[in-house]
C-alpha cells in the first residue's frame, strides 16, 4: 500500500481586506523582534507618513529594517519619499521592475497578497497572513529580500558570494569580546585560563586574535565568562551588537 505524503500545512492562515489589513500588519511591525522586510513596489509620501511612527519605533528599538522598492527613476515625490525612509533608519533598496507585493516579519511570518504597503489608497485589495517559518524561508529566496545592500555590507559579504571580513579578522573581534568580558569580570588571564583548563598563552594569544583555539577551548572560556557560543540568524546581531554597545 503506498501511503500519500501529509500536504503541508501552515500553522495559521488569515486574510485581511484592505479595509482590516493595517491593524493587523502595524502589530506585527510593533512586535517585531529583530527583523522587518517589506516589499512595496510603489511608495506614496502620505501612506508613508501615517504608518512611519511604526517603523521608526522599530529602528529605535534595534529593529532591522529593510524595504525593497520600485526604481521609478527621478519621480519627485519618489526621491522624496527616498529621503524620508532613510532619515527614518531603514535600509532602502530599489530595484527594477519588480511586481510582488509582500513582508517578513522575523523569519516567522508571510504577509503575501495584491496591496501596495506603502502606497495603498482606495483599491480593493486581498493580503494573506501565514504563519509558518518554512514558507518564510521560500519566500525569501525567491524573492531575494534577503540581498538587502545595507545587510550585505554589514555582514561583511560582497553579492557574488566573497567574504571581505576575513577569518582572521573575524577572530580579532572574538578576542576582543573575550578580552573585554574578562576585564569586566575584574579576571586576569591566569585566573581565566586556569578556571578553562587552558594555557595562559592560548588566552593572550586569542584576545590578541593570533590563535585560531578548537572550538571546546573558546566553549570552555566562554563558560568562565558567562558568555554563550552559539550560531544565531544573521538578523539578530544588529539588535545584539547595539545592547552590548549600550
Amino acid at each position: 500500500m503506498t501511503v500519500e505524503p501529509k500536504a503541508f500545512v501552515p500553522k495559521a492562515v488569515q486574510v485581511f481586506n484592505e479595509s482590516s489589513f493595517y491593524e493587523k500588519f502595524l502589530d506585527d511591525v510593533r512586535s517585531a523582534k529583530a527583523l522587518v522586510i517589506l516589499q512595496s513596489p510603489f511608495i506614496s509620501r502620505n501612506r508613508w507618513t501615517q504608518i512611519s511612527s511604526n517603523f521608526r519605533a522599530c529602528v529605535e528599538r534595534h529593529v532591522c529594517i529593510c524595504i525593497f522598492l520600485q526604481d521609478q527613476g527621478d519621480c519627485a515625490e519618489f526621491q522624496n519619499c527616498l529621503v524620508h525612509l532613510q532619515n527614518a533608519g531603514v535600509h532602502v533598496n530599489v530595484r527594477p521592475s519588480i511586481h510582488e507585493k509582500m513582508a517578513i516579519i522575523d523569519e516567522q511570518i508571510l504577509w503575501d497578497g495584491s496591496l501596495n504597503v506603502l502606497s495603498h489608497r482606495n483599491t480593493r485589495e486581498r493580503m494573506t497572513r501565514i504563519q509558518s517559518r518554512e514558507m518564510v524561508i521560500n519566500a525569501v529566496i525567491e524573492h531575494r529580500v534577503n540581498q538587502c545592500d545595507f545587510c550585505i555590507a554589514r555582514r561583511g559579504l560582497l553579492p557574488n558570494g566573497g567574504v571581505t571580513l576575513t577569518a582572521e579578522q573575524q577572530l580579532k573581534l572574538i578576542g576582543q569580546r573575550i578580552q573585554s568580558r574578562r576585564l569586566d569580570l575584574d579576571m586576569t588571564q591566569r585566573e581565566l585560563a586556569r578556571r578553562a583548563s587552558v594555557s595562559q598563552q592560548t588566552v593572550s594569544s586569542l584576545e590578541k586574535g593570533q590563535n585560531n583555539v578548537t572550538l571546546s577551548a573558546l566553549c570552555s572560556l566562554c563558560h568562565f565568562l558567562d558568555l554563550e557560543v552559539r550560531p544565531i540568524p544573521w538578523f539578530y546581531l544588529s539588535a545584539s551588537d547595539e545592547r552590548l554597545a549600550d
